[in-house]
């Protein structure tokens, strides 16, 4: 291709390679319904000539950016990264990009990225875990001006709640999840667990697991105690942290141990083998999320899995079917499942012993 052809339109493009502009700018997008040999020359003739496919404009043509935003609470979490992959796997299949963001936990900042993503011109939004603040507003304010422009919402939330009936739910059952686990422990026969990452505040936002906690508890009476260990720790460094300080104090430690996730409880496990406490000899631990480490850690963690659901994937599936066919919101209750690894055991049978190894360490 001659250095004329330089910074081609599409119109450019397709006359040159004597084919349709439709035919062109479906190559472009990889669509199946071009054969792969003119995908590849449409590639390659673009390559060459520089060009630079002008989203703005095919938007306004198709009167859509096929462009979905997902807006995340945390990056730091490699839950969310991956559900970020999978809905990307899902979204370029259909000839759809998925912009996403992190607001971090902040309201404020959840608000402010809703707005970013009405200005992108997003033909859909997905909202994953968004905070109290941000949960109240869902259906209110902040997202009011997407119900308005008919722009389809979803939401992965974990509190079964009213929602606007212009908004798509994927409800994920946490509560049932941490009900699973502690019954699991219950039935090793633990009557002391500690609980790292979850906070014992009534008003705090991790009222689903609460909720499981309260489910399990209640099937055994006032022969368990609970204990909510230091400050919620949301990572591996904070969990070490707290029950390190945990640790140092002379009551006796809880035979097993709920971490809020599996990051957190690799932390939890790093700070009791610092401390000479084996896993699940002397303390039982149990994750969350089953993250791809969880099963190469040793020991291997016992977890209450939500990878194996995709939700990723779920969520661009169903706002595609708004898109695309018009469809009506649904709400879809999706449930979580215990993997039992190597992390949890049968309590220890001589407690007065296992403290007194704490002590002396």
């Amino acid at each position: 291709m001659s250095s004329s052809t330089k910074n081609l339109s599409i119109a450019g493009l397709a006359k040159s390679l004597s084919l349709s502009v439709g035919t062109v700018s479906e190559a472009l997008n990889d669509n199946p319904r071009v054969n792969v040999r003119t995908r590849k020359r449409v590639v390659e003739a673009a390559l060459e000539a520089g060009y630079v496919p002008n989203r703005q404009a095919a938007a306004l043509r198709r009167q859509k950016s096929r462009i979905i935003g997902m807006l995340l609470p945390t990056l730091s979490n490699p839950i969310y990264i991956e559900r970020v992959a999978s809905a990307q796997r899902i979204a370029y299949q259909h000839g759809y990009e998925i912009s996403f963001a992190s607001s971090e936990w902040r309201a404020d900042q959840e608000a402010n990225l809703s707005r970013h993503f009405l200005g992108l011109g997003v033909d859909a939004l997905i909202i994953d875990g968004a905070v109290r603040k941000m949960r109240d507003q869902t259906d209110h304010g902040v997202f009011k001006p997407f119900f308005d422009r008919k722009i389809p919402v979803l939401k992965i939330t974990h509190r079964q709640r009213p929602a606007a009936p212009d908004t798509s739910e994927l409800f994920v059952d946490v509560a049932s999840g941490i009900c699973e686990a502690l019954e699991h422990l219950l039935a090793l026969q633990h009557r002391h667990i500690g609980f790292v990452g979850i906070r014992s505040d009534p008003n705090a936002s991790n009222a689903p697991q609460r909720e499981g906690i309260q489910r399990a508890i209640g099937q055994v009476g006032d022969s368990v105690q609970t204990e909510f260990i230091g400050p919620a720790a949301q990572s591996m460094g904070e969990a070490y942290q707290v029950v390190r300080d945990r640790l140092q104090q002379a009551d006796p430690f809880p035979t097993a141990i709920q971490a809020v996730g599996d990051q957190v409880a690799i932390g939890v496990l790093k700070a009791l083998d610092d401390h000479g406490l084996r896993v699940p000899e002397d303390v039982s631990v149990v994750g969350f999320d089953n993250l791809e480490v969880s099963a190469f850690y040793k020991p291997s963690l016992t977890t209450v899995s939500q990878t194996h659901l995709d939700l990723g994937r779920k969520a661009v599936e169903t706002v595609l079917d708004r898109i695309e066919n018009n469809s009506q919101p649904r709400k879809e209750k999706v449930n979580l499942e215990l993997v039992v690894r190597d992390s949890t055991a049968p309590a220890p049978v001589n407690f007065a012993s296992q403290a007194a190894r704490q002590t002396t360490l």
